[in-house]
């Protein structure tokens, strides 16, 4: 017995020397150093210590790699513990993660297994889910988040399954930190449902809903960075809250709570050149008011009634802005004229003045010519 124990220990020397290939249950052992070609149900081969703690397993069909889990007539642990099994599903050629989260003991059926991961063959990759047309693609998991990206003092939470509502949460990773989606000028970011900034929308009743703080919400032109800010403040004089409107930083006007009226800045500080308007009754008389259509494809479109802005602009060019742009929605339309009808009130308002000026230069030139007149009779009467 000791001489045949002696060969075979010499046989595996003499293999070793030689380099020759070592098969098990196969006499062709070409295709590897170790060919094993028989196995336990399906596992070839189970790797693990001498007192048959947990271990590595390499099975066939399907080919897999298990941890603390070999298959025999079905899935076994190794030892205590819970396992784990990477495989391959050779019909479509995916690669699966799979693992038993409850323990077991050695030898031991495995419950069935939670697949944790699969790649699939064109490189798409899922957790906690089966295979799924996306790059990537995160299945649902209860009582756990779905996905969550660490920061260094702040997190990401994407559909926090323990808040009912399934809350996701996208985080800067520090105090401070900027959160930027899509920082490239191209593309567009479309969002649906009701969106609240700075606070909790649900219920909110509108689908943008803002809380500012400090200051509103800013529009930058980008060649000039010139901005229009929007914000409400509240009154100094009053408990409400006004809607206010700055041009580079600097207030233009509000509109007001109790009517929602415009008031435009109009401090006599801020002013210079200040003249009076000259001939307003004149100039006003030149102009003509109408009535018309707006050329569009609304058939149900009322009449409305004011000006031209093309022969304002010849009487009262103050009135009369002219912006020229390109693709403002008139094909053929590189300019457009607009007007300043609060502007025509000043204009009125002078022309009232002027006009009472001259009713009160009437009035004194009648009371002059019957004073005349009276002195006359007084004349004619006292003659001898």
């Amino acid at each position: 017995m000791k001489s045949i124990l002696i060969a075979i220990i010499c046989s595996f020397f003499y293999v070793a020397a030689t380099g020759q290939n070592v098969g098990i249950h196969t006499s062709a052992p070409t295709r590897g150093k170790v060919v094993v070609a028989g196995a336990v149900g399906s596992t070839n081969t189970i790797i693990s210590s001498f007192s048959a703690n947990s271990g590595v397993s390499l099975q066939a069909n399907y080919p897999a790699i298990g941890f603390n889990q070999y298959y025999t007539d079905q899935n076994r642990y190794i030892n205590a513990g819970k396992a784990g099994i990477l495989w391959q599903n050779m019909t479509n050629g995916s690669l699966l993660f799979d693992v038993f989260n409850t323990s077991g003991t050695a030898n031991n059926p495995a419950l069935s297994p939670v697949r944790v991961m699969t790649i699939s063959q064109n490189g798409n990759v899922s957790l906690n889910a089966a295979e799924a047309n996306a790059s990537l693609f995160v299945g649902y998991t209860a009582s756990n988040y779905i996905t969550r990206l660490q920061g260094t003092t702040y997190h990401s939470e994407f559909n926090r399954t323990q808040d009912a509502q399934g809350i996701t949460i996208i985080n800067g990773g520090k105090a401070g930190a900027d959160v930027y989606i899509n920082d490239q000028s191209s593309g567009s970011i479309n969002i649906g449902g009701t969106l609240g900034v700075n606070e909790d929308a649900a219920g909110a009743g509108t689908t943008l809903h803002i809380k500012q703080y400090n200051r509103g919400l800013v529009l930058v032109e980008p060649s000039t960075f010139n901005n229009w800010e929007f914000n409400t403040t509240k009154n100094l004089t009053d408990p409400a809250s006004d809607f206010y409107l700055y041009y580079n930083g600097t207030y233009k006007g509000n509109f007001f709570y109790v009517d929602g009226s415009y008031n435009p800045i109009s401090d006599a500080r801020l002013k210079k050149n200040v003249k009076p308007i000259q001939n307003a009754l004149d100039r006003l008389l030149l102009l003509k008011p109408v009535q018309y259509l707006m050329i569009d494809n609304n058939p149900n479109q009322k009449k409305a009634i004011g000006f031209l802005a093309q022969q304002v602009h010849k009487v009262f060019p103050e009135t009369v802005n002219i912006i020229k742009e390109k693709d403002m929605g008139y094909p053929g339309l590189d300019e457009l004229y607009t007007m300043n009808y609060d502007g025509l009130g000043s204009v009125i308002i002078a022309a009232i003045q002027e006009q009472q000026a001259k009713i009160r230069e009437m009035e004194q030139r009648n009371a002059d010519l019957k004073k005349r007149i009276e002195e006359l009779k007084k004349l004619k009467t006292n003659k001898p």
